[in-house]
């Protein structure tokens, strides 16, 4: 929708919502950050 041959690309808007789209990925992971560290240190890496 942002991205468009015949018109000029609207790069900002298309960075805005890149953004928009990841900020609640980054809550969610920081949020919960703890219980995954934690998860990973005690199964640790068999190999």
């Amino acid at each position: 929708m942002f991205l468009s041959n015949e018109t000029v690309s609207n790069w900002g808007a298309m960075f805005a919502m890149s953004v928009v789209s990841l900020v609640p990925v980054f809550v969610i992971f920081f949020i919960f950050q703890r219980f995954v560290v934690e998860g990973i240190s005690t199964s640790g890496l068999k190999g």
